[in-house]
């Protein structure tokens, strides 16, 4: 991939400036950088970028592209998987192409269609087009991400300046970006384990939501939402269960065929589950040589997955790599993740995921994922938890918020337990959203001493736009938003970037996205078996007998480490008198998890490691408390 970083001001700030911002992004771009200046009116307008090479790698494809003009340039992070049509179609109405790279079809887009342009692109992208072409006017400038949300793109706005990037670490190096922590979005951590869109983590800076593209000209910002699944069209598909199976299929296979273009060393990660495993097997069923493959495996065998990755590698016949990785190995991330997520982040699976991508870029450049297929054909344990949470409906409120709680208490983080955190929310609206979080209602309140609020989160906001739904297709949508940008894919990317690595998603696309939206819940949800029609299709290529097994994930001994390894950590930045010091949690409290979780009266390991990501975050880059939290 690649990293952009933009700057507009009614004053113009030194390019060195500017420019060491950039920089803060040369892992995403280690290959080449580019810069372009433009003065309208008032205002001058910075545009950078750093150039992972994938296509085009002459100096051609260097970044921003810049119209004939001068006064319109772009720059992208990510692919255009659907550039060479579009291409076709720009040089038939007279574009004059200068490389062979991917993301000059967005400028000439631009030009041709101007922002309606950004619906037709397929890929994976976060990219900024500045427009000065107004004479005397400021410039107009306009931000759009990939409708999965794969790419990140942050955005700050203060009095007379506007300035955006690929991550968090480039703007809060700009003179003058105040750290200052945004309450509603620590708030909205503490319940999810990450920061969801359009908050983040400071005052002033936010993101910019999937599949949406933002407006900006001297000083006012407006955002709209370009594509995102169509509540309407959810389980409308009208065609038999083969019809499904060989559309979704073909569907499949040609974006993988899509997502094969490039000009550098090409891998897939493969866990040995029913998304990597389909896949890679379609991807290996169109080479004519072999597909190389990636996992790791663990020397504690809870978590260890290489093996069966190794028998699906060996029916295939990629040519397969797989390194055995210690507890040592993982541990000693765990002080790196702060500067690795720039915002506090609680997925504890990151750190084998940086680990899987360092082996990875060590053959390739780019790699195939299978992220996204829990969403799109109903594969998360908790899909099917929620449709029995419905019955609590018939409970009368208060009754069940009290045996709720009572379950929370008893049984922590447990399915018992978190069952609990659901029925003690008001509304099953509540219980979807947030009974697979981290900090419940009870919890945040004695954690924080205040309510958590959802009246006016993004969260209840997406949720009421699904009410329409039935209940068993909420939850999907919902992660779809949320979840699956700001936690799965925020994982990878961070992780694979921190490595120059690109990786690609398939079953992201969004022709195949909306394809999935489409098929009722029967075609994913049978008989208790999730990801029917996904099984059906990896049944074809794969004997069952090598991956049909129950779901693992990416998981780490945490539990175990806060009673051994993590222990010096925990007592730095979770120390009642530092607590009480930095006034934000409650030292009580705190203290009262240590003492379950050593005791093993309760498994508090989400708790601890949630609360100790963002003490180590805040002391990495010096985020100040809001006003109203000291």
């Amino acid at each position: 991939m690649c990293g952009i970083f933009g700057h507009a001001g009614t004053r113009e700030r030194p390019a060195a400036e500017l420019v060491a911002c950039r920089d803060t992004l040369a892992h995403r771009g280690p290959d080449d950088a580019g810069a372009w200046i433009v003065s309208s009116g008032d205002w001058t307008a910075w545009l950078g970028h750093r150039r992972l090479s994938i296509l085009d790698l002459s100096s051609a494809g260097r970044q921003p592209f810049v119209s004939p003009d001068g006064r319109v340039a772009v720059a992208a992070n990510g692919e255009f998987y659907n550039w060479r049509e579009l291409r076709r179609e720009q040089e038939m109405r007279g574009a004059r192409f200068s490389s062979n790279s991917d993301s000059e079809v967005l400028l000439w887009g631009f030009l041709q269609e101007g922002t309606a342009f950004f619906a037709r692109l397929i890929g994976i992208f976060a990219a900024a087009v500045v427009d000065a072409r107004e004479a005397g006017q400021p410039p107009r400038i306009y931000l759009v991400r990939d409708p999965a949300g794969v790419k990140p793109l942050y955005w700050w706005s203060a009095a007379g300046e506007f300035a955006f990037a690929s991550e968090l670490k480039a703007l809060a190096a700009l003179p003058g970006f105040s750290r200052k922590i945004d309450r509603g979005a620590l708030d909205h951590y503490l319940v999810l384990g990450y920061v969801p869109a359009p908050l983040s983590i400071y005052e002033g800076c936010w993101k910019l939501p999937a599949g949406s593209f933002l407006e900006w000209r001297g000083g006012e910002a407006r955002v709209e939402v370009y594509w995102r699944p169509d509540p309407r069209e959810t389980g409308t598909f009208q065609g038999s269960e083969a019809e499904a199976l060989e559309e979704l299929e073909s569907m499949l296979a040609a974006a993988i065929e899509a997502e094969r273009m490039s000009d550098v060393p090409l891998g897939a990660f493969l866990s040995g589950g029913i998304d990597s495993s389909t896949v890679c097997a379609l991807a290996q069923g169109r080479m004519s040589d072999r597909l190389r493959t990636f996992t790791i495996g663990f020397d504690f065998a809870a978590y260890d997955e290489s093996a069966g990755a190794r028998r699906v590698a060996e029916y295939l016949g990629t040519e397969h790599t797989s390194v055995t990785m210690t507890e040592r190995d993982l541990l000693a991330i765990v002080p790196r993740t702060p500067a690795l997520f720039d915002e506090p982040f609680a997925d504890p699976s990151a750190l084998p995921t940086y680990l899987l991508s360092k082996i990875t870029r060590s053959s390739v450049l780019v790699a195939l994922s299978g992220d996204g297929g829990d969403e799109l054909f109903f594969g998360y344990t908790r899909y099917p938890k929620n449709l029995r949470l419905a019955l609590a409906d018939r409970i009368p409120a208060p009754l069940r918020r009290a045996a709720g709680g009572l379950l929370a208490a008893l049984f922590g983080h447990t399915f018992p337990g978190k069952a609990g955190k659901a029925l003690a929310y008001d509304g099953f609206d509540e219980a979807m959203l947030l009974h697979a979080g981290i900090f419940h209602r009870a919890y945040f309140d004695r954690l924080t001493g205040r309510p958590f609020r959802l009246a006016g989160s993004p969260l209840r906001e997406r949720y009421r736009a699904l009410e329409s739904l039935p209940r068993a297709m909420r939850g999907p949508l919902l992660d779809l938003s949320f979840y699956l940008p700001e936690d799965v894919l925020t994982k990878v990317d961070r992780a694979s970037m921190a490595h120059a690595l690109e990786v690609r998603v398939p079953l992201l696309e969004r022709p195949l996205v909306e394809f999935a939206n489409r098929l009722p819940l029967s075609f994913k949800y049978r008989g208790g078996v999730q990801k029917y029609l996904l099984k059906k299709i990896l049944s074809k290529h794969v004997p069952r007998e090598l991956w049909d097994r129950p779901k693992q994930g990416f998981g780490i001994p945490l539990d175990r480490w806060f009673l051994g390894e993590l222990q010096g950590l925990v007592d730095e930045f979770l120390s009642p008198d530092r607590l009480r010091r930095d006034g934000v949690f409650s030292p009580e409290y705190v203290a009262e998890l240590r003492k379950e979780h050593e005791a093993e009266a309760k498994d508090n390991q989400y708790y601890l490691w949630t609360l100790l990501v963002f003490q180590m975050w805040r002391e990495e880059t010096g985020a100040e408390l809001p006003e109203s939290m000291r």
